[in-house]
């Protein structure tokens, strides 16, 4: 005779295990969003112009920095098994883009990056998490003579009026693997 109470009394605690994971990380404290800094890891890399000057780049790239594991136990009679189901393993690519423009991508797996430079200091990058969450790659440069770069800054004429010293740094976005050719930059 299969003692029901016990059986119900399993399930009960089989689907609490199972939902446990989703419902400790379900919300943040005071509905605060998470530290938009780990949405994407972070690489710094000097870019060099041709006149030598290396002008500090912070580049974001979107992954995800926990995995989804989830306890999984299987009565089978004799005995229990339980284990532990890696459903998403860290650091896997979630986001691709399989068309472009109607077309198919030959390479789905490169992003799309956007290109930003500020005279501002690029450290306070927390705008790189928030565009991770939508799939693209996030690079933040210091201009040229401001914060960690090199070189002598000019108001109003390093950046504005001369585009010219700054497509070697599309060209460096360009070259890097994970990349698509598609940059946008303000």
């Amino acid at each position: 005779m299969v003692n029901l109470r016990s059986h119900r009394a399993k399930t009960i605690l089989a689907a609490g295990l199972l939902l446990c994971p989703f419902l400790l990380n379900g919300q943040t404290p005071n509905g605060q969003f998470d530290d938009p800094s780990e949405l994407a890891t972070k690489y710094t890399i000097p870019f060099t112009m041709p006149d030598g000057v290396h002008l500090m780049t912070d580049i974001f790239l979107p992954i995800p920095q926990d995995c989804l594991i989830t306890p999984l136990e299987i009565d089978y009679g004799t005995g229990v098994y339980t284990a532990n189901l890696k459903l998403i393993s860290k650091g896997k690519q979630l986001v691709i883009y399989d068309s472009i423009n109607g077309g198919i991508n030959p390479n789905p797996y490169k992003l799309p990056i956007i290109f930003v430079r500020t005279p501002y200091d690029k450290a306070g990058g927390d705008a790189a998490g928030v565009v991770s969450l939508f799939g693209y790659a996030f690079s933040y440069q210091d201009q040229r003579g401001r914060y960690s770069s090199e070189g002598v800054y000019m108001p109003l004429y390093s950046d504005a009026w001369n585009k010219n010293p700054y497509h070697d740094n599309v060209k460096h976005i360009l070259d890097l693997t994970r990349m698509d050719t598609t940059v946008s930059s303000f």
